[in-house]
């Protein structure tokens, strides 16, 4: 809650700039503000963006299994692809990685054929019940809304930060004493905005995965005798009781993106330097912060239907989700591999 109301504080700070360095959506002089014709582009790509995700929900059921080969050849195809691009562009080290994990992925492909018709019952399942029993794509539908407006005012808050405190003599907002234009200022900023960014983001993600998963739980051990107000009982209980433990889970995940982040931006630094030994070492790095990134989030998705099911604690349900049984998992993994390539993650 803390970080949130820092948050609010920076974004209304920062935003204030908008309203002194720009008028209306017509003719407005500044060339350096944030303009309210950017600030409906964001709008328009982001509610776009969010009906073409709907769509692809709604032919992914109608053409499951078709689609589960189509995502998952695409998936090798533009692996191939970049590793190809990077390696004639002369970048070496991406595009080595990029060559390996495309080798993996027909590896694990193939490997997955006989499970392809089970993902799709599967998934066909999963939208039916979505249909059916509970609110779930009301859930569904206002948390993407509350994530796309939650993406459009950090793309505004971070370009607003970089306009009232970047130094420079074309900024309205210095020369007006908008107050304490610094490169230090704007780097802080824009730290603790992603930070806290990484950590809403990733709270709302699982509070929702948390609810629904709450919903299918209902269905999945009352199927005959579905009770009800199963939506808002699981809400409820994502909002009080399971807080502190979405909240953590949600701060690890945050913490290794930043991680990760910071590693990227060396990675950059060292390739414009031209090091080639520091560029491979920082992407060596930051695949192995993406392969912790992954083992996290895998973790979380089934702590926090556990956390859903039973309201257990977060730590004891992601030590209980890391000691299940191999033989126990794989079985389990490549369905929800298999439809999690075709969600394109």
């Amino acid at each position: 809650m803390a970080r949130a109301t820092d948050w609010l504080t920076t974004s209304k700070s920062a935003a204030a700039t908008r309203r002194q360095n720009s008028g209306g959506i017509n003719g407005q002089v500044n060339t350096f503000s944030l303009t309210t014709h950017t600030i409906w582009l964001f709008l328009w790509v982001l509610v776009t963006a969010t009906a073409l995700s709907y769509a692809y929900i709604w032919v992914a059921r109608k053409f499951t299994t078709q689609f589960i080969w189509i995502t998952g050849i695409l998936n090798i195809v533009f692996g191939f692809g970049t590793a190809i691009y990077m390696l004639t562009r002369r970048y070496y080290s991406g595009g080595i990685v990029f060559l390996l994990f495309s080798i993996f992925m027909v590896i694990a492909f193939i490997s997955w054929i006989p499970r392809i018709p089970f993902s799709a019952l599967m998934l066909r399942t999963a939208v039916d019940v979505a249909k059916r029993h509970g609110h779930v794509y009301l859930v569904s539908a206002i948390g993407g809304l509350l994530a796309m407006a939650f993406s459009g005012w950090l793309s505004v808050t971070l370009v607003a930060v970089y306009i009232k405190y970047e130094p420079s003599v074309n900024n309205a907002a210095c020369q007006q004493g908008a107050g304490g234009c610094s490169r230090g200022k704007v780097i802080g900023l824009i730290a603790f905005i992603t930070f806290a960014a990484y950590w809403i983001t990733e709270w709302l993600k699982n509070t929702i995965h948390t609810t629904i998963s709450g919903v299918y739980g209902s269905w999945y051990f009352n199927s005959k005798n579905y009770p009800t107000k199963v939506t808002r009982g699981a809400l409820r209980r994502s909002l009080t009781y399971s807080f502190g433990s979405i909240s953590l889970g949600s701060l690890v995940v945050a913490i290794i993106n930043c991680l990760r982040q910071l590693c990227s931006v060396a990675r950059q630094q060292a390739a414009a330097d031209g090091s080639i030994v520091a560029s491979i070492l920082w992407c060596l790095v930051g695949c192995l912060i993406g392969i912790l990134d992954w083992a996290v989030q895998f973790l979380n998705r089934y702590a926090f239907s556990l956390i859903a099911l039973y309201g257990q604690a977060y730590v004891p349900a992601a030590k209980q989700t890391w000691y299940v049984p191999p033989d126990l998992c794989y079985p389990h993994f490549t369905p929800e591999r298999l439809m999690l390539i075709i969600a394109g993650r």
